[in-house]
């Protein structure tokens, strides 16, 4: 069995539901695998050329709605973050980890956990947890809305390595709980604020499949409002 660290498995999903997975083990390839493909500036690029030893693609980056880079080397730790290190969950333990953190008091920083339900073109999903979160609840959400405007995302996968999103097709986002200092608790009984910004606030040049129609962003603080 190969070490985790003189391995790298590439997973390609592209924007309309489909993926492929490289699988690497020669440390020469890898070495310049990962030279070329910076987590960081992935999606900068106008197309990407992924190979191993039985297939070699190259697709625009625009087809792309996220890349995985499956290696015990990378961590989400190692790549500058906003407001916190964002973790992928499955869906199950996404939901069960909000539950849960109702009953979490915050530490004296004002830390709790935060939780993102992102949704890209075609419905794809994304669940995150946000490990480490600082700052005024306004504050907070404020951070979370300028990380979302960058190019991409870089996050942590549930075993490890790293993924990366391209965030030109998210499309809205939930957060959990809530990150604003007050509440609407009229709404059906739940306590939901709901913001909506017009595309040109998230940069609509780079968001050309929303069509002109409005970003929805929803924040909510009861486990109860997720749709």
């Amino acid at each position: 069995m190969k070490d985790q660290h003189t391995t790298l498995q590439i997973r390609l999903y592209r924007v309309d539901g489909l993926t492929k997975t490289f699988s690497l083990d020669d440390p020469k390839q890898i070495e310049s695998t990962l030279a070329d493909l910076t987590p960081t500036h992935i999606f900068s690029r106008d197309v990407i050329r992924v190979a191993d030893r039985h297939s070699d693609i190259t697709l625009p980056t625009t087809h792309l709605a996220r890349i995985d880079l499956v290696s015990g080397r990378l961590s989400v730790w190692d790549y500058p973050f906003v407001v916190g290190a964002p973790v992928e969950l499955a869906e199950s333990d996404f939901w069960t980890a909000i539950s849960n953190s109702a009953r979490v008091e915050p530490n004296r920083y004002g830390d709790l956990p935060l939780f993102l339900d992102l949704t890209l073109a075609h419905c794809q999903r994304l669940f995150l947890l946000m490990e480490v979160v600082g700052g005024l609840p306004a504050i907070r959400l404020q951070r979370i809305q300028a990380m979302l405007r960058a190019q991409s995302l870089a996050f942590g996968l549930p075993t490890e390595g790293i993924g990366v999103l391209n965030l030109a097709h998210l499309t809205h986002f939930t957060i959990h709980p809530e990150p604003l200092a007050e509440t609407d608790p009229t709404a059906n009984g739940r306590e939901i604020h709901e913001l909506y910004t017009q595309p040109t606030a998230f940069d609509a040049g780079r968001r050309a499949s929303n069509n002109g129609e409005q970003q929805f962003i929803r924040v909510t603080n009861n486990v109860r409002a997720r749709s």
